[in-house]
């Protein structure tokens, strides 16, 4: 726990998540509140190679995506005084497989908080976007339920903390996170 706290107290806070959960949004807002940095692994990447990731993607592949997403991991990692939004697939390694590097590179570096919704409100939002992002898609509702249900207990496992934002809106959330990485005592535990 304390190994945790000195994280939070380095101001190294990761949200993580499913794509269209608001990552990128609350992101920005606690980083704002915060006057940290605000750092989107998605387009720190594309930035870097100068392509888009649906590009990437259709162009070089997954794996090679999943690569850039470690490359990239770590070369954020000793960043501090920052709200770095992973991305919805930053745990996956290759061939859709749990990736316990990037998992490690995330848990030992960073406070995690997980955004969750449920998996048809996630499906929900995709649908009513889907075509007009500039992500690579990630195939129709039953194939995103079949990703969800893998994923969500990966964001569980290295999450520090949880905040349910379904009947919240962006503020909301935002200030939920915000109280809960202000708040600590001067024993350093996280209320």
């Amino acid at each position: 726990m304390e190994e945790r706290i000195h994280l939070l107290n380095q101001g190294k806070i990761a949200l993580i998540g499913f794509r269209g959960v608001g990552k990128s949004s609350v992101a920005k807002r606690v980083a704002s509140q915060m006057k940290y940095s605000s750092l989107s692994l998605d387009n720190y990447i594309t930035e870097n190679e100068k392509m888009s990731i649906k590009d990437i993607v259709s162009q070089k592949g997954w794996n090679y995506f999943r690569d850039l997403e470690e490359k990239y991991l770590f070369k954020v990692s000793d960043q501090k005084k920052i709200v770095l939004d992973t991305g919805g697939g930053f745990l996956e390694g290759h061939d859709g497989l749990f990736s316990s590097v990037k998992s490690a590179l995330v848990r030992n570096n960073f406070y995690c908080i997980y955004l969750f919704l449920r998996g048809e409100l996630i499906i929900e939002r995709l649908e009513k976007i889907k075509g007009s992002e500039s992500r690579p898609s990630l195939g129709n509702s039953s194939e995103l339920e079949v990703i969800y249900k893998k994923r969500e207990p990966w964001y569980r496992s290295i999450s520090d903390f949880t905040v349910d934002t379904e009947n919240l809106n962006v503020n909301q959330v935002v200030d939920a996170v915000y109280e809960k990485v202000s708040k600590t005592n001067a024993d350093g535990i996280i209320h």
